[in-house]
């Protein structure tokens, strides 16, 4: 490592008055796009769409992905970087935390159970539900619908930070069919996959679902 006096104090946080002219090795990190920040032998750096290049003294370096509420870095490691050297870490990945699924769960599960209580037809265009069977909608008075037990969900978080949830509702519906001025009191069940994209920067979270697709293949 090559040392001169530096009368502008540009000592990089080492030596007063001395400056480092060469011999610094460098770490080369790749990241999720979901991920803002490392950590590279404990001081946080932020990280740049595609590889990003960290000056480092010669020696043993560790680099870790820096953790949010609800999105956990995964990979990283240690490496040892010769003088004027650049050694490759391994890639840093992201993960949902526990809080993290769970607060997309429930988010879900909430926006589902409401959809389902203020539906008032058989096919509501805000709610992913529809009955197993094809009627006209048209023709339905008094629908209700009921959540017959409260669906098993999936949870992924894509590249670019997207977290989906999916998995199948079952509902029943009951309903007042008035199709040629004939009063019928009808009902069907329910049973369709769906899924919702959720973001989990509000408070509280947002959930877009997506339309079912029938048990039937309609």
């Amino acid at each position: 490592m090559h040392l001169v006096a530096d009368k502008e104090d540009k000592h990089h946080g080492l030596w007063r008055r001395w400056r480092v002219l060469g011999g610094l090795g460098k770490v080369e990190l790749t990241a999720s796009s979901v991920l803002g920040k490392a950590q590279v032998n404990g001081v946080t750096v932020p990280l740049d769409e595609g590889p990003t290049e960290v000056t480092v003294f010669p020696g043993s370096v560790t680099v870790d992905g820096v953790s949010s509420a609800h999105v956990a870095a995964n990979g990283g490691g240690t490496v040892v970087v010769g003088p004027g050297e650049t050694e490759v870490v391994d890639e840093l990945r992201a993960g949902l935390t526990g809080k993290g699924e769970r607060a997309a769960q429930q988010a879900v599960l909430t926006e589902l159970k409401e959809c389902v209580e203020r539906s008032t037809s058989l096919e509501p265009d805000d709610c992913p539900i529809s009955p197993d069977g094809y009627f006209w909608g048209d023709d339905a008075e008094d629908v209700k619908w009921t959540q017959k037990s409260e669906p098993s969900l999936r949870t992924e978080l894509a590249e670019d930070g997207t977290v989906t949830v999916s998995g199948e509702l079952d509902l029943e519906v009951a309903w007042t069919d008035v199709s040629f001025d004939v009063e019928e009191k009808m009902e069907d069940t329910c049973t369709s996959s769906f899924s919702a994209t959720v973001d989990l920067t509000g408070t509280p979270p947002s959930v877009q679902l997506r339309r079912a697709l029938l048990s039937g293949g309609y």
